[in-house]
Parts: structure tokens; C-alpha cells; sequence
């Protein structure tokens, strides 16, 4: 059974939280959408460690799923982002967003 968490869209420190929230529902999988933006702020530079902001850390919540006993599940994002739009997804601070 999967449960959605997208890490990108929540502050890093509540991950543990949402985690032990979906592993109380008695899930064993966290899905969650990979928006490239908020990896690729500036073409080139990738940060898939949260060099550029923690929320980025997507090989850290890999860990912390793996951590906890859960599988990841990577979902595709279309290259249209029609179920997030553009690409220009909400971070914590509700008027932020990616743009290029």
C-alpha cells in the first residue's frame, strides 16, 4: 500500500512526521512526484543533496524512507506539469516559487 509525501512541498524537519503518519495507516510506500526545478534551479547545476535548500534533499528522503522500513516510489512528472503546474511548485513559504 502507497501513501503520498512530496517532500519538496514540506520543510524538511516534518518528513520524519509525515513518515511515521503514513507508517501508522499501515503503508509501506511513499510516492511522491520529482519536479526537475526544484533540483535544476540554474540550468546545469543539479542538487539532489540540498546544497541549494534542504527541501531539495531527495537522496535524503530516499534515506529516510529506507531509514524507516519504507519503499520509494518515483513518479513522473509530465513534461507539460499538468498536475503541478509548470513545474512551479509552492515550496514552504507560500509565495515562493520556482521559476526559470
Amino acid at each position: 500500500m502507497c501513501g503520498e509525501i512530496h517532500y519538496f512541498r514540506l520543510k524538511r524537519e516534518d518528513w520524519q512526521d509525515r513518515i511515521n503518519k503514513l507508517k501508522d495507516a499501515g503503508l509501506n510506500t511513499v510516492a511522491s512526484y520529482v519536479p526537475w526545478l526544484c533540483h535544476e534551479t540554474i540550468e546545469g547545476n543539479i542538487d539532489l543533496t540540498g546544497q541549494t535548500r534542504p527541501e531539495s534533499d531527495l537522496l535524503g528522503f530516499i534515506d529516510l524512507c529506507k531509514q524507516n522500513g519504507l519503499y520509494f516510489f518515483y513518479r513522473l512528472v509530465h513534461a507539460t506539469g499538468i498536475l503541478i503546474s509548470s513545474e512551479g511548485v509552492s515550496i514552504a513559504d507560500e509565495n515562493s516559487f520556482y521559476v526559470r
